[in-house]
């Protein structure tokens, strides 16, 4: 599925859990905890197993329209059940823009994470990058749409108050006319009857 903003991230060790944790620009946080945002971003859930011994080694997070401004990406390692001494993996983080588009752009970088934190802090997840997002052409064409839509709105609204003003006093005059009329066949009426 086209999406303006992807982010992926990787790992080269089994038995082991990292979780995602995206910071939208409006500050809200898409985990595996709230994998659907207000904006519309989605993470993909905690996959069961995770917190033993996982062989799903991927993260991801999208928003189909991004919303400009800046995301940041952490990385938490929930748990390590792995038998070895490394005591820590290699992360692999993909940010792609305009992903599935004519103008895709990837973005690539890795680090290690060598601490384990089943209850991540604030301290406990691992900043591993911010992105920039501008708004997609599509959004840009939109908004353009709708500013140029309220602007002649706005004229019109602007060209209609001088008539709507016009009309009323019409309607008013035409009013106190009727009532004029009603007085008066009310009083022919009642000499009609005196006679």
């Amino acid at each position: 599925m086209p999406t303006d903003v992807k982010l992926v991230i990787t790992w080269d060790l089994d038995d082991l859990c990292i979780d995602l944790h995206i910071y939208e620009p409006n500050n809200e946080v898409s985990y595996y905890g709230h994998v659907q945002t207000s904006l519309g971003g989605w993470s993909s859930p905690d996959y069961s197993g995770c917190t033993a011994y996982s062989t799903s080694m991927l993260r991801e997070y999208m928003i189909r329209s991004g919303v400009p401004g800046t995301y940041r990406v952490c990385a938490n390692m929930f748990s390590n059940y792995r038998q070895d001494l490394t005591g820590g993996t290699t992360i692999w983080f993909t940010v792609y823009t305009n992903y599935m588009k004519e103008n895709e752009k990837r973005t690539f970088t890795v680090l290690r994470i060598t601490e384990a934190s089943p209850v991540p802090t604030h301290d406990s997840k691992k900043l591993i990058g911010t992105m920039e997002y501008e708004q997609s052409d599509k959004v840009k064409a939109w908004v353009a749409e709708f500013d140029s839509t309220l602007v002649e709105r706005k004229r019109k609204w602007d060209e209609y108050q001088p008539l709507k003003a016009k009309s009323d006093e019409l309607w008013r005059t035409w009013e106190r006319e009727e009532e004029e009329i009603k007085k008066s066949n009310q009083i022919i009426l009642n000499q009609a009857r005196n006679m």
